[in-house]
């Protein structure tokens, strides 16, 4: 089983790490919902954010789904597995990591607008600990090393641009 992190419990890859950046590696995603969730009414596949394949059940009575596909190993990336249920429950796995010629999986194109996100709720967050209604109940000193984690966070953030 192959996976960069420990997230491949899903993903079936062989016993093989990928070196050869162009060998297709079988993924058999496998989507099921219990019966708190009813039946999956659609199971896709989500490599760097977007579907490459997906499945639509034909009936509520449908308790699998599944798509087995060859994906190439030509560029590092994360993929993960998201089934959407008839009753709009949305179960998502964690994803598998694939890195290859040990180049990171980030997309970059995206990466500006990542990071101003992560800074607006370290903003939020900053705000919350200038209130005192928020932050009467802490210790003394509680609020300073908050505020210290949250100026790393910044710091680091703004090192990824």
């Amino acid at each position: 089983m192959i996976a960069a992190k420990r997230y491949a419990e899903l993903w079936r890859f062989g016993n093989e790490e990928l070196q050869n950046r162009t060998h297709p590696r079988r993924i058999r995603p496998d989507g099921r919902m219990g019966r708190i969730l009813h039946a999956g009414a659609t199971l896709e596949i989500v490599a760097q954010g977007r579907v490459i394949r997906s499945v639509e059940a034909a009936s509520a009575k449908a308790g699998k789904l599944r798509l087995q596909f060859d994906i190439p190993a030509d560029a590092s990336q994360w993929i993960a597995a998201r089934v959407t249920a008839f009753n709009d429950a949305v179960a998502h796995t964690s994803p598998v990591y694939v890195l290859v010629d040990g180049a990171t999986f980030a997309d970059r194109s995206q990466l500006r607008g990542l990071v101003e996100k992560r800074l607006k709720v370290l903003d939020f967050v900053a705000e919350r600990l200038r209130d005192p209604k928020f932050t009467r109940s802490y210790p003394p000193g509680e609020v300073d090393l908050f505020n210290a984690s949250l100026d790393e966070a910044r710091r680091l953030y703004l090192g990824k641009l």
